[in-house]
């Protein structure tokens, strides 16, 4: 165990390279755990690890003064990364490779609680809270991922930009728009049982190719779709607008999509 002594200190647990993308040092099965780091230089980025390659590590539980609470710029395999936390984005990885790893309870005062930026394969995001956007993810690239119960004080309660392919996004909570996701490209997914309080309770603002939208809801309008997204070949079923209107979607384009048992309190 490497043990940055937070909050009776304020070291961080390893720097294998930082903000230069360094990889070369390889760390195997280490638990680094309360590290921190303070102020909002570039410098500061990753409290428990910045930088190098790390498999079946465990990073928890971390306190980043910038960006990265738990990892910042490091390639990870089979890892886990929770309760971390960071006074911007990224409260469990910045700009990270990440391979089979769980990010679990991880915090942040900015976007992507789970992630900030980065590519994820193969990953479980759960339980995440962003006080901005992006409760599990924030403009990073997803690949047969699973986001669930994660929640966005603000949009995207699952995933906010960036790109999702073959994941499965449920029980995500929003407090603005995109219970599932905003403002997003999303292919090959399921998007289940997300809520929005205000628009888009599964997905808002975002192009989904070959996706099943279900059981949503939106607190206003477009309890599977809205804000503009674009819809091609997909399922829309079984979503709810609780008090305005486009139960399936509203102010969206759907092409080729099959549309049905979706329910709103107004119109459509």
């Amino acid at each position: 165990i490497i043990d940055g002594g937070y909050p009776a200190a304020t070291n961080r647990c390893v720097y294998a390279g930082g903000n230069d993308g360094q990889t070369n040092t390889v760390i195997r099965g280490f638990t680094m755990q309360n590290g921190c780091t303070i102020g909002f230089s570039s410098g500061k980025n990753g409290a428990g690890v910045a930088g190098g390659t790390l498999h079946n590590c465990i990073v928890r539980a971390n306190h980043g003064g910038q960006v990265g609470g738990g990892v910042a710029h490091a390639l990870m395999f089979e890892c886990k990364i929770s309760d971390n936390e960071t006074e911007n984005g990224g409260g469990g990885a910045y700009k990270a490779y990440l391979n089979n790893c769980q990010l679990l309870s991880n915090r942040c005062k900015n976007d992507g609680a789970g992630a900030f930026g980065g590519i994820l394969n193969d990953c479980t995001i759960v339980s995440n809270r962003a006080e901005l956007a992006g409760g599990g993810v924030c403009d990073a690239v997803l690949t047969n991922c699973v986001v669930r119960d994660n929640v966005a004080l603000s949009n995207g309660g699952g995933a906010s930009g960036g790109s999702l392919f073959g994941c499965t996004i449920t029980n995500n909570i929003a407090y603005q728009n995109g219970g599932g996701v905003t403002r997003s490209t999303i292919e090959d997914c399921t998007i289940s049982g997300n809520s929005a309080y205000s628009l888009g309770g599964g997905v808002n603002a975002s192009k989904c190719t070959c996706c099943e939208i279900a059981s949503n809801s939106a607190t206003l309008s477009g309890g599977g779709a809205g804000g503009l997204s674009v819809l091609d070949n997909c399922v829309i079923r079984d979503n709810k607008a609780l008090t305005g209107n486009g139960g399936g979607c509203v102010s969206s384009d759907a092409n080729n999509c099959t549309i049905f048992g979706n329910q709103a309190a107004d119109y459509g």
